[in-house]
């Protein structure tokens, strides 16, 4: 998978000037992150044009999930031949496909925890007839080229997952006790401040997803679920504006966590 680098270990601006006796100190809490975009070449492609199709076993958000022949949710609607049009309000529902091997290894140092190798299939229902919103996370350890895959049903080109990259760029925290303790007790003062100047300079409004580096929870405390946070898949229909948050632990393994803000 092609990566587009563009994290840095500086600050790439200088802090505003009542900050930057704090310029070390946020030098050491940048954090790289991945963020998933659509391929340069598909961007510019227009309507009705030829797609670059993710390969097999790969990284992906659209069309339907690849299925590992034998896997116990094999038959389950969400990894069906029409998985690319259920919705989560209609039940569990396909939201991404994650290659382990495809997760930049600058971002995977940061992350020492996660399998190195597998495959990982992440889910939401939202279905009302269930017991509130659940989302669910399943994962196969064994190397995608290493796997014996359901063919895809290359006739019907709108189940097909679109081909993805990841560019790196660097992320930092909002100002917490845990963060920069320093400052987050004046949070009407360096405290804003901070966070404004983050927001400017080290926002990712545009990306949907994001891998490792600082993931800012639109619900729920940061510091603490920080501990097992993977990825975060934002902009989502539903609630407000849903966001799906994959974590990882050695005693629980991979699992997901669904906000709205």
């Amino acid at each position: 998978m092609f990566c587009e680098a563009e994290a840095m270990t500086k600050l790439r601006h200088p802090l505003p000037e009542q900050l930057d006796w704090l310029t070390c100190r946020i030098e050491q809490l940048i954090g790289p992150a991945a963020f998933l975009v659509r391929t340069e070449e598909d961007r510019n492609t227009k309507a009705g044009g030829l797609k670059t199709i993710a390969p097999v076993g790969g990284t992906f958000i659209s069309g339907c999930p690849d299925v590992p022949l034998g896997a116990p949710w094999a038959l389950s609607d969400w990894a069906g031949s029409n998985a690319y049009r259920r919705t989560p309000y209609e039940g569990e529902a396909f939201i991404a496909q994650l290659n382990l091997e495809d997760i930049p290894p600058d971002v995977l140092t940061h992350l020492p925890k996660v399998p190195r190798v597998g495959v990982v299939w992440v889910t939401a229902d939202l279905d009302s007839d269930s017991d509130g919103w659940e989302g669910r996370a399943y994962f196969s350890p064994q190397c995608a080229k290493d796997t014996t895959w359901r063919a895809r049903e290359t006739h019907r080109p709108e189940t097909l997952p679109l081909a993805m990259n990841y560019v790196l760029a660097d992320t930092l925290p909002y100002a917490s006790e845990k963060t920069l303790p320093e400052i987050a007790w004046d949070w009407q003062g360096q405290c804003k401040d901070f966070d404004d100047w983050r927001d400017k300079y080290y926002g990712r409004k545009t990306a949907e997803i994001q891998l490792g580096g600082w993931i800012h929870l639109v619900q729920g405390d940061c510091d603490e679920e920080r501990e097992t946070l993977v990825a975060s898949f934002g902009h989502l229909h539903f609630g407000d504006c849903g966001e799906v948050y994959l974590h990882y632990s050695v005693e629980r393994g991979f699992f997901v966590r669904l906000y709205t803000n």
